[in-house]
């Protein structure tokens, strides 16, 4: 049981230095980048946590089925499922990225 609490306490630390880390280290990215170099950091952070959106744990009923007792064949059909469903959100990511550039420069990032 004490192994478990140390876990969940280990998990929530991971978690808020995470979050708490984006906060700390923005003036330091200001001073050596530029606030227009920070535009696109910040920019390809909106696409990391809209992946993360996406993911709609898919992760983590990957680690549930794999800690379950079924065969090798069985884990590998999870496997390429799963990764299928991924490949498509990574598609969909990556067309609507490059459909939408111009406005995103444009209109978003407001680079001079």
């Amino acid at each position: 049981m004490a192994s478990i609490k140390i876990n969940v306490a280990a998990n929530i630390a991971g978690k808020a230095w995470s979050v708490l880390s984006n906060f700390i280290f923005v003036p330091l990215y200001l001073r050596f980048l530029g606030i227009e170099q920070y535009s696109l950091i910040s920019f390809s952070l909106v696409l990391i946590g809209l992946l993360a959106v996406l993911d709609s744990g898919l992760t983590l009923t990957l680690t549930r089925e794999f800690a379950l007792n079924r065969s090798i064949k069985e884990k590998w059909n999870t496997f390429r499922n799963l990764e299928n469903c991924y490949i498509y959100v990574v598609l969909g990511t990556v067309i609507l990225s490059v459909l939408f550039a111009d406005v995103i420069a444009d209109k978003w990032l407001n680079l001079d």
